[in-house]
């Protein structure tokens, strides 16, 4: 807690939060959508559901993404615009991979167990998201 610092807090805050709700008061005006109603999904991750010690500012940040959504299907839902959003847990990208590097094997073996289907990728992610923006999932909001 110490180690977060108002800057860094702004920072995760402007990233992970404030710029998803920016893009997602922009996409819903009345005349992006029509009558039928479309859907908007948000990226958080699994942190923003169980917090990590260390990493206060990133769970917060998250964490306030799925609540925002939360809000956000209802207030939409009399528009049918579905809200959802995905909280994926470790993407193999590259900033992951960075990061991955700089840890223990113990470290390395935690995160493995911690993923039973083993690291996501982007496009485990993108097919997700294509779900829950498609008709097929037209029943679905306020999910995360």
């Amino acid at each position: 807690l110490s180690a977060t610092g108002p800057d860094k807090l702004q920072a995760m805050l402007q990233v992970n939060y404030l710029a998803g709700m920016e893009l997602a008061r922009s996409v819903t005006r009345r005349d992006l959508f029509s009558e039928e109603g479309g859907a908007v999904v948000l990226i958080s991750a699994v942190y923003g559901l169980i917090g990590k010690p260390g990493q206060i500012a990133y769970s917060g940040s998250k964490g306030a993404v799925l609540a925002a959504a939360r809000a956000m299907a209802i207030e939409l839902a009399r528009r049918n615009i579905r809200v959802n959003v995905l909280s994926p847990g470790m993407v193999r990208t590259e900033m992951v991979e960075k990061a991955i590097a700089g840890l223990s094997t113990r470290q390395i073996q935690a995160l493995k167990d911690a993923h039973p289907l083993g690291f996501g990728s982007p496009d485990d992610v993108a097919h997700a998201a294509a779900f829950l923006l498609s008709p097929h999932s037209n029943w679905i909001t306020g999910a995360a």
